[in-house]
């Protein structure tokens, strides 16, 4: 029998080295060999936002560093942490970051070696390799700003943070404007972040300016721009580490280097983070001894060959989805808050709309004729203008002028007059023919009656679209939803990102409204131009939020969360108290989510059974179901969930 055991090695300790950057977090393993420090794996960058999902993305960096190693190599639990100037105040960690640190300690089994600031390593980094101390510009990209510090002579002469523009170029000249007394700047740019994506962009960008003609910076002559690959920040955080831990002097990944003496790196022990040591196992790797060769047929050659391909598809390509269902737990709190002016934001919007008119309107012409007066009575009948004479048909006319008609001469003479008469209203009903005839005023028409001496002509109607008073209001209110949707839109504007605009909270008062046509006009159209004052409310969300919290920390059930991403709110308004101050009723949603670590999970599931999955899933706070979608899927036992952690996404779903 061969002895495969025949050779055995010891490895050193490992460590964990993590940068904690604004918004990203990264991680490799690291040990030391032999006087060197050699860099096992590194992570991709992950993304945090929230201090509290700070923890869960450091889990996912781990996780992926975990699913590099060979699986007989123990994960460390030593860490040596790399952390932003910002973190960092007269040679310590600042309070509130030094707590977070506690967390993700505690929470991940960590424990804390010390402390490097990453510009810092990143400069004894360079001169390690480079034999001289770094004369550069450290420019860390960051999502919502840049970072700079620059160097002389490996001395740190500053460090300062721009808000980012539209342009890295601005943002560097604004940054380095900032160190006076510093002309002429160091002519070498060094960039880093934790997304390597944006690093050549910002080469490009840098590389173009022309620094000649600069008047806010002076270099001796034009810088270079140089990028740091983002497994070489984590491999100086590592040698910083290493440098205090066991004295190294080398790097084992730079061997085509010449190694340079490495001297204090600025390296903290942060003695006030103690956890409990876990001594490492020595591990033992076999060295095979050299078998010999053996002439094997095309077929096992090929067989072999498929069933190796099939092999590594089967290990490394696989991808899954989890979708883990859950069911939150629901609570509403009422709360009183009051607002003062300064929370509140002011605009002025204005617009017009037109839109057609609805109304419908009668016009036309009055109908004209003449009438024959007849008086059978024995007195004279005078009449005045006005008079209304109606036709047999009802049709109201009246006289435009005076009439005198003289008494009757005998019972079969009356008196006769001829006056011309106009109908009451529009229309061609009025158009009348000859011999109709008329009563006159209140007169019996058998002592005095009208009889037309001709057609009558001129009656005309025709309808028209006209302004209605409902076009009007109906148009006013159209356009007020509309001011009011963008007055929303321009207070909400106003608020930064750490305030919450109130859209139900808006008021509007009418400044000036003029419409093109009043009620009645003959028009197809009607236009109004209306402006309109906004008054609206803005609070600090975290306020807000943390004074749900502490109405309701009593009722958070055990095993779940409150984010404040699961907290809603209505508003209803009170009343504006004696000191000008408005009172809201705030109605508070809150759901409780289970606490659900994504990383831990995945380590947990890599490489099981659908079957074994679901099992697991069940400890989950909340759990309902879960649906596990394999691509591609493969029969019996090889149907296992990707065995590679980053092939593996977990979805959280509520119920």
């Amino acid at each position: 029998m061969l002895d495969f055991l025949n050779k055995k090695e010891n490895f050193p300790e490992a460590y964990w080295a993590i940068t904690l950057e604004p918004g990203f977090v990264q991680a490799g393993i690291w040990y030391v060999k032999e006087g060197k420090t050699e860099l096992l794996v590194t992570s991709p960058a992950t993304p945090w936002s929230e201090e509290e999902d700070l923890t869960e993305s450091v889990d996912t960096t781990l996780s992926s560093c975990v699913q590099k190693l060979s699986e007989e190599l123990e994960e460390p639990t030593k860490t040596v942490f790399g952390v932003s100037s910002s973190w960092v105040t007269g040679g310590e960690i600042k309070e509130d970051n030094l707590n977070l640190i506690k967390k993700i300690c505690a929470e991940l089994s960590l424990t804390p070696s010390g402390f490097v600031v990453l510009p810092e390593a990143i400069s004894h980094y360079f001169k390690f390799l480079e034999g001289i101390p770094l004369n550069a510009v450290i420019l860390g990209l960051r999502e919502d700003e840049i970072e700079l510090s620059v160097f002389k002579m490996g001395n740190l002469v500053g460090t300062t943070q721009v808000a980012r523009s539209v342009s890295v170029t601005d943002d560097v000249v604004e940054g380095l404007s900032r160190f006076d007394g510093v002309s002429p700047l160091p002519s070498r740019i060094i960039i880093y972040d934790g997304k390597s994506g944006e690093l050549d962009e910002a080469k490009n960008m840098l590389s173009g300016e022309g620094w000649e003609g600069s008047e806010k910076v002076k270099f001796l002559h034009t810088p270079k721009i140089e990028v740091l690959e983002v497994e070489k920040k984590v491999l100086a955080v590592s040698l910083a580490g290493a440098t205090e831990i066991a004295g190294v002097s080398q790097i084992g990944v730079e061997e085509e280097k010449t190694p340079a003496l490495v001297d204090n790196l600025g390296f903290v022990i942060q003695k006030e983070v103690p956890l409990p040591v876990k001594l490492p196992k020595s591990l033992k790797l076999p060295e095979f001894p050299k078998l010999p060769k053996i002439k094997l047929p095309l077929v096992f050659i090929v067989l072999g060959a498929v069933l190796l391909g099939f092999f590594a598809f089967w290990w490394f390509y696989p991808k899954a989805t989890v979708a883990i269902y859950v069911s939150p737990k629901s609570f509403e709190e009422e709360l009183e808050v009051a607002f003062g002016s300064e929370q509140m934001v002011a605009t002025t919007v204005s617009s017009e709309k037109t839109k057609n008119t609805s109304g419908v309107k009668l016009v036309g012409e009055k109908a004209k004729g003449t009438v024959q007066i007849r008086n059978g009575t024995a007195g004279v009948v005078n009449l005045s203008p006005g008079t209304i004479l109606s036709s047999a048909g009802d049709l109201k006319f009246s006289l435009e002028t005076t009439a005198s008609v003289s008494a009757a001469l005998s019972p079969g003479s009356p008196g006769t007059t001829t006056i011309q008469i106009t109908s009451g209203s529009i229309g061609a009903e009025y158009n009348l023919a000859k011999d109709e005839t008329f009563k006159v005023g209140n007169y019996p028409k058998a002592e005095v009656d009208g009889v037309a001496t001709d057609n009558f002509s001129g009656g005309t109607s025709r309808e028209i679209s006209a302004v209605s008073e409902d076009d009007r209001e109906k148009l006013r209110e159209e356009l007020e939803a509309e001011l009011t949707e963008n007055a929303k839109k321009e207070l909400s504007g106003k608020a930064t990102n750490d305030q919450m605009f109130i859209p139900e909270l808006v008021s509007l008062d009418e400044k000036e409204m003029l419409f093109s046509h009043k009620v009645g006009d003959e028009a197809d159209n009607l236009k109004l131009t209306l402006s309109m004052d906004a008054r609206g409310v803005i609070i600090d969300k975290k306020q807000l939020a943390d004074s749900v919290r502490e109405k309701i920390k009593d009722q958070i059930p055990e095993g779940f969360v409150l984010r404040d991403t699961q907290i809603s709110y209505g508003f209803e308004f009170i009343e504006e108290d004696s000191n000008g101050n408005f009172l809201y009723k705030v109605l508070a949603k809150v759901n409780f989510l289970p606490e659900i670590r994504e990383g831990e999970i995945i380590r947990k599931i890599s490489g099981r059974l659908p079957a074994v999955v679901e099992d697991y899933l069940t400890s989950i706070p909340g759990f309902t179901r879960a649906e596990i979608r394999l691509n591609p899927r493969f029969p019996g036992r090889f149907g296992t969930l990707p065995r590679v952690g980053k092939h593996i996404t977990i979805e959280i779903a509520s119920e």
